[in-house]
């Protein structure tokens, strides 16, 4: 099906796309919102979106990527990125290596995966230091390390909910500390 080279939003949601492939972008550069939310994605090319120069939103909640579905060159290119939604997936881990092209990002969710810890790397090196808002409510979270958020100066809002806290050693009194 041919796509106007003008087109702005991309809503593929509710469907049993598994694959995300760079050829399936390569004329949509206007494209401001992509929407693959709800499918069956669990592979993703690396440089897929690197033609979407103009993406803000790229939701992919409720598909199936585990961490090795992400790579460091998966969101390559995206640096007008300001919303990305991984949530309701299968992820284990979170990688700054993930996040290198992203500086823009402001809203990062995580919610809904299977997150067990947030460790002193995740987000450190990398390059969301426009990053605000972080969701990583209805995980498997026992414990954040008192240095996972370090270096992200600008961010205001982090969700923890709904996690099974080890409190005996949940670094939650640290990162009350980091957050004021």
């Amino acid at each position: 099906t041919a796509v106007n080279h003008a087109t702005k939003t991309l809503l593929l949601t509710d469907g049993t796309i598994s694959d995300l492939r760079v050829s399936d972008f390569s004329e949509l550069s206007s494209v401001t919102l992509a929407a693959f939310s709800r499918n069956a994605v669990a592979r993703i090319d690396d440089g897929a979106f690197r033609n979407l120069s103009d993406l803000r939103s790229l939701l992919l909640d409720g598909n199936s990527l585990v961490v090795s579905s992400i790579t460091a060159r998966t969101f390559e290119g995206l640096r007008s990125l300001r919303d990305l939604r991984l949530d309701g997936n299968a992820l284990s881990a979170v990688r700054a290596e993930w996040f290198g092209d992203l500086a823009a990002l402001d809203h990062l969710h995580l919610g809904g995966n299977v997150i067990a810890s947030v460790t002193s790397d995740a987000f450190w090196p990398s390059a969301l230091s426009n990053l605000t808002g972080l969701n990583l409510t209805g995980n498997l979270l026992a414990h954040v390390d008192r240095n996972a958020f370090r270096g992200l100066a600008r961010l205001r809002s982090v969700r923890l909910g709904r996690n099974p806290w080890d409190c005996d050693d949940c670094g939650l009194l640290q990162l009350s500390g980091f957050l004021r």
